[in-house]
Parts: C-alpha cells; sequence; structure tokens
C-alpha cells in the first residue's frame, strides 16, 4: 500500500453500503476488477472462510491480505480492526471493495513488472528463464508449486524456448491466468 498514505484514503469502504444479493462478478466489475481477478478473490475468500459463513474476522481477512501481497500499515489495521470491533465481520463485498483499490490488473501489472525491473540489473527488460524458474520455486507465503507447475508456467512465459523472458510480455502471461 505504499503508493498512497492509506488504503482507506483511496476507498470508501467502510460505512459503503452494498446490496447483499448482488453478484460477486456484476459488483466486482463495477469496482473496475477484472473476471480474474475476482475468481481469485473468491478462490482465496473460501478458503479463509473455514466456517463457511460467507465472512471474516478480522485476523483471517487481515492473514488472506497478506497472502495475495497486499501490506497494510499499521493505519490501515487500526482502521480494519476498529471497523470489526464496530460491525462484526466482513464480507466477501468488503474483499471485493478492498480489492478494487488494490487488486486490479493494473496495480498488478504495475507492482509485478517494478519487481522484475529491480532484478533486471542490466535493463534489458529480459531475465533468465533460470532466474524465472528459482523466483516462482520460492515464492513464499507458504506457496508452493510442483515441478511441473513450474516447467509449465515458464513455458508460458517463454513459448519460443529463447532461456530468456521479456518481462512486460511475462505480466501479460500472468494477468491471462
Amino acid at each position: 500500500l505504499a503508493q498512497a498514505s492509506s488504503l482507506f484514503d483511496r476507498v470508501p469502504l467502510w460505512g459503503c453500503a452494498m446490496a447483499k444479493a448482488a453478484h460477486a462478478h456484476d459488483v466486482g466489475s463495477s469496482l473496475g476488477l477484472s473476471r480474474n481477478r475476482i475468481e481469485e478473490l473468491k478462490l482465496v475468500f473460501d478458503h479463509f472462510d473455514t466456517s463457511r459463513r460467507g465472512s471474516l474476522d478480522f485476523d483471517s481477512l487481515r492473514y488472506l491480505l497478506k497472502s495475495i501481497g497486499i501490506v497494510c500499515s499499521k493505519r490501515d489495521l487500526a482502521t480494519l480492526e476498529e471497523e470489526f470491533n464496530a460491525r462484526g465481520n466482513f464480507t466477501f463485498s468488503d474483499l471485493l471493495q478492498i480489492g478494487a483499490s488494490t487488486y486490479t490488473d493494473d496495480i498488478m501489472a504495475q507492482e509485478i513488472t517494478a519487481a522484475f525491473q529491480f532484478l533486471d540489473k542490466g535493463g534489458s527488460g529480459k531475465i533468465p528463464t533460470t532466474e524465472l524458474k528459482h523466483i516462482i520455486q520460492n515464492l513464499g507465503l507458504g506457496i508452493r508449486l510442483s515441478d511441473e507447475e513450474v516447467a509449465a508456467f515458464v513455458l508460458d512465459a517463454d513459448p519460443r524456448g529463447t532461456g530468456s523472458v521479456d518481462y512486460k510480455e511475462l505480466v501479460e502471461v500472468v494477468l491471462r491466468r
């Protein structure tokens, strides 16, 4: 969330009423989220909603956000906790609203590109596929991909087998998934 002073300065999440009957895709689309981002958020929300009640407590939402790469400031966390204490659990609609300011294709493309630019010491716009494979195998946050999944991803990223990946093209591959 380093791009703005606070998550909550960018999105009027708390106190914003959303129709409970609205479908996640319609809501997410109206917030500017792509179908892929909505599906990813739904998958991770369902994973953290272990009670299957359709809502998450403060700690679960905090860990969910961290697991998808959304780093909340202390101020953001304090606001989330205050909201939780005032009204109770968070719904999937709440997560979609957070995602609208932090998890769009454009924001993800900027963040992925910035990460690869940091790794691209020579400024060529490319990274070796061996480096990409190493990065994917060591993602962290409890994510472990099989050798087959890594190989498939590298093949998607370097379909011509050149041994290097143009990371701007890679961003397009990642966002299509």
